[in-house]
């Protein structure tokens, strides 16, 4: 260093001492300044006055103070004193702060953590942070699931059903005669249907067989509950059964049709069956096991001399009395509700010919049918309702998808077809996470995935969820619950993914800020 550039060194770092100097003093005036803000904030937030004033409001204007406070905010004001802290632990307080879709559901948490735990649930469908339980133990095709909670019945053509406690990793095996065709949690006892003739209930701590129902004389293929205390089974002996649950004893048999009865649904009030030698529905009362309504659907294209087909391949009743029936490249639903019954107390089941696409009104016979470009679509083979959101799901078979229907617009359908083979299998959430539904399919590379799709929003603005159980066989099953998705396929694997956020050693306030955190 020369003579003449040491004193223009020596500048520049008396210069840069200078800057960090006032760096560290502007540091230090701003945390000083943000110290007497909080100290502000606090001796308010502390102050006899407004927690006076606020303990005197009505707590229905309080809850509807609280609809305009974020949820920082409100958990700040419940903190003020105990009046305050009751109206902002009230369900309807949270289910507007959280959205639509964290309605209530039977849990035994207060409602602020049920409102956070359901709304990490929906997020993780689409954003996947998740636990998977491989559940080994079947050696053919699953050909029934059915889930409760944390627990996982399945049925196989190996002659067992297995139940499945996911949080005590237990299981036990339930042994029949004959392939397992159907199984059922009926307040919390596994029920399982087999083509051994019988019905059988078991004991779900050690699996003990606690009754043996016999009356059929042919295959059981169908289980359905009534109410808490009944329900019915179909069979391929052309009857139907109501059981009850109490007493273990047969209270009716149904004998409307002349071939075995392979489709059936039911609800508290009606029972809907279908036979594929026969070219109606029956409706049955399921309090009197009196037939109410046989209507002629439109069957298929048979030989001269033969008896014609049933060309509806599903049904679905629901609560409210709306019957779906899947056929070709359409869904119709009929009006069973009492305001549609005629003077002599039957239903006025005609077709809606004169169907107007802008009305407002569900009519009996409305059809919403597939596109004519979509020709390799077939029958509907499983059908969905959003009974909340005013739609229904239906797959229909050769068709890379599902579509979704607004029941009040015939006209208009999402089609979201993102699997590169048909869809063997899919199903919809209940309460809080009735918008979802998840199909199963394949894809280029023979991975058997499961697509995760929100009926509320059309193809293009989906996000593009995918979950991958790790079958090495096409998936036959699918059932899903609130977090919990349970699959099985061709081959006897069974898997379960697991959505919810409860973590092991986890207090309830420190769930509360993680997840108030994740919410951001």
């Amino acid at each position: 260093i020369t003579e003449k550039e040491r004193p223009k060194t020596a500048n520049t770092k008396s210069n840069a001492l200078v800057k960090r100097k006032s760096q560290k003093e502007r540091k230090k005036v701003e945390q000083e300044a943000e110290q007497k803000r909080l100290a502000v904030e606090a001796s308010q937030r502390n102050s006899a006055l407004p927690r006076t004033n606020l303990c005197k409001i009505p707590s229905n204007v309080q809850s509807s103070i609280f609809k305009y406070l974020s949820t920082k905010d409100l958990f700040i004001v419940s903190q003020v004193c105990h009046s305050l802290r009751a109206t902002s632990e009230q369900e309807h307080v949270w289910v507007a702060q959280m959205g639509k879709e964290s309605r209530s559901t039977p849990r035994n948490e207060s409602p602020i953590v049920n409102c956070l735990i359901q709304q990490a649930i929906l997020r993780n469908y689409f954003k996947p942070k998740h636990k998977s339980f491989k559940l080994i133990g079947h050696k053919k095709t699953i050909t029934s699931i059915a889930i409760n909670g944390d627990c996982v019945l399945t049925g196989s053509k190996d002659c067992y059903a297995k139940y499945w406690d996911l949080k005590s990793k237990k299981s036990c095996s339930l042994e029949h005669s004959d392939m397992v065709t159907k199984v059922m949690l009926f307040n919390g006892y596994p029920i399982t249907a087999s083509a051994d003739h019988t019905v059988r209930i078991w004991r779900p701590e050690n699996g003990e067989c606690l009754k043996i129902l016999r009356g059929h004389t042919a295959s059981v293929v169908g289980l359905k509950e009534l109410n808490s205390k009944m329900f019915v089974s179909s069979s391929f002996d052309c009857s139907l059964k109501i059981w009850d649950f109490d007493e273990k004893k047969c209270k009716a048999t149904i004998t409307e049709h002349n071939g075995p009865v392979k489709r059936l649904d039911a609800n508290e009030t009606l029972i809907a069956s279908i036979s594929d030698n026969d070219p109606y529905v029956s409706i049955v009362d399921s309090a009197t096991a009196k037939s109410l309504a046989r209507f002629t659907l439109r069957h298929a294209q048979t030989a001269v001399g033969k008896v014609p087909k049933n060309d509806v391949s599903s049904i679905k009743l629901t609560n409210n009395n709306l019957l779906f029936t899947g056929e070709t490249k359409r869904v119709r639903v009929w009006d069973l509700r009492a305001s549609n019954k005629n003077a002599q107390g039957a239903f006025a089941l005609e077709e809606n010919k004169n169907e107007d696409p802008n009305s407002a009104s569900i009519h009996s016979g409305t059809s919403y049918q597939l596109p004519s470009n979509l020709s390799l679509a077939s029958v509907a083979s499983r059908i969905r309702i959003h009974e909340t959101l005013g739609l229904f799901t239906a797959s229909f078979c050769s068709l890379n998808g599902i579509a979704t229907f607004d029941l009040r617009k015939p006209t208009e359908m999402n089609l979201y077809n993102d699997h590169y083979y048909p869809v063997t299998c899919f199903d919809t959430g209940k309460y809080f996470s009735e918008h979802i539904a998840i199909s199963a399919g394949t894809t280029k590379i023979l991975q058997y995935d499961l697509r995760v799709i929100d009926v509320r929003k059309s193809k293009a603005d989906q996000a593009n969820s995918r979950i991958i159980p790790g079958h090495q066989a096409s998936i036959t099953k699918i059932t899903m619950n609130d977090g919990l998705v349970a699959t099985g396929a061709k081959n006897g694997s069974v898997t379960a993914v697991s959505y919810t956020h409860l973590r092991a050693h986890e207090t309830r306030e420190d769930l509360v800020c993680r997840l108030l955190l994740e919410k951001k």
